[in-house]
C-alpha cells in the first residue's frame, strides 16, 4: 500500500498498476515463521515475492527535511509497506522523530545520509520497524547516520528492531554500531536474557565482524567527517572479514532532475 497526499489546491495523479495472480503466492515454509504462526493458521499463511515478477517501487535521490512539523511522532520521511522496495542516496534531516519506517518484507535501505532526526523523542530510532515476527529480508546497509541526539530515558538508537521484529540485516553502516568510536556496546539478547526468565534455548541475534575502538581506527579525515578506511586501518588487521564501505557512494547524487548538489549534510558541509 502507498499513499500520496497532494497539498491545497494540487492533485496526485497515479498511473500503471495491476492485479496480483494468485499463483503467484506461496505458502509460508520458513520454519523459524511456522514456529511463531498460530497452529490453526499454519498452511493458511501466503506471501509473495514481487520483486521476482518485476514489481518494484523506489525512493531515490531525494532531499527531504524540516519534516513532521504538525503531527511530531511517527510521519518520517519514508514509510514502506508492502515487499521490495529501495530507498537509497537520500539526504534526510531536521525532524522531531523517525527518518525512515517500514512494514513488511524484502526491502533495502542503502547509501542514504540521515542527520538531526529524533530530535525531539525517545524511545525511537532512525529507522523503526515492529509488532510483526514475519517482517523479512530487509537490508539497511552502507548508510552514514551522525548527529542524532540521545534522548531521555530508553533514549534513541540508529535502527530499532522493537517488539517481535526480527531477521534485518544491517551491515557496513557509518554509524556508532559497526565501526564504533568513542561509544557503547549493548548484546541486546544477552540483556534480554539475563534480565527476564523463561527464555527459548536458542540465539537469534547474530552480532559479529565488529570493532569497538576509543581511538581513531584509520579514517581518511575524521574531523571532517570523511570516514573511508585507509588501506592500512587497525579495521582490516582486527576484523578481517570487514569489507570497505562505499562512502563516496552515500548521498545525493547530480541527474537530470538534480543538476547541483544542496550544499548540506556532513559529506557536503552541514546545514
Amino acid at each position: 500500500m502507498m499513499v500520496y497526499r497532494a497539498v491545497p489546491g494540487e492533485k496526485g495523479i497515479i498511473r500503471g498498476g495491476r492485479a496480483i495472480p494468485s499463483d503467484w503466492c506461496r505458502p509460508v515454509e520458513d520454519p523459524d515463521v511456522l514456529e511463531r504462526l498460530l497452529p490453526e493458521v499454519r498452511g493458511k499463511v501466503l506471501r509473495i515475492n514481487l520483486k521476482s515478477h518485476g514489481i518494484t517501487d523506489y525512493v531515490e535521490n531525494c532531499h527531504i527535511h524540516h519534516f513532521a512539523q504538525r503531527k511530531l511522532v511517527y510521519r518520517p520521511a519514508v514509510r514502506l509497506y508492502g515487499v521490495g522496495h529501495r530507498v537509497a542516496h537520500n539526504l534526510i534531516h531536521h525532524a522531531p522523530h523517525q527518518a525512515f519506517a517500514f512494514d513488511g518484507n524484502d526491502h533495502v535501505f542503502e547509501f542514504n545520509e540521515i542527520h538531526h532526526v529524533v530530535l525531539q523523542s525517545a524511545d525511537a530510532g532512525v529507522v523503526y520497524s515492529g509488532c510483526d515476527w514475519t517482517f523479512r529480508g530487509n537490508v539497511f546497509r552502507h548508510n552514514f547516520v551522525h548527529q542524532i541526539p540521545h534522548g531521555p530515558g530508553l533514549g534513541t538508537v540508529g535502527v530499532y528492531l522493537d517488539d517481535c521484529m526480527s531477521s534485518a540485516q544491517i551491515m557496513g553502516n557509518v554509524v556508532a554500531r559497526n565501526v564504533s568510536v568513542k561509544s557503547t556496546w549493548r548484546d541486546p539478547e544477552k540483556y534480554c536474557r539475563n534480565t527476564s526468565e523463561k527464555n527459548i534455548d536458542r540465539r537469534y541475534i547474530e552480532m559479529k565482524d565488529n570493532l569497538i575502538t576509543d581511538d581513531d581506527p584509520g579514517f581518511e579525515n575524521m574531523e571532517k567527517m570523511d570516514f573511508r578506511l585507509r588501506g592500512a586501518s587497525v579495521v582490516y588487521e582486527k576484523v578481517p572479514a570487514f569489507k570497505p564501505i562505499s562512502f563516496e557512494r552515500i548521498g545525493l547524487y547530480p541527474d537530470e532532475f538534480r543538476k547541483e548538489l544542496p550544499g548540506v549534510g556532513g559529506k557536503q558541509g552541514q546545514e
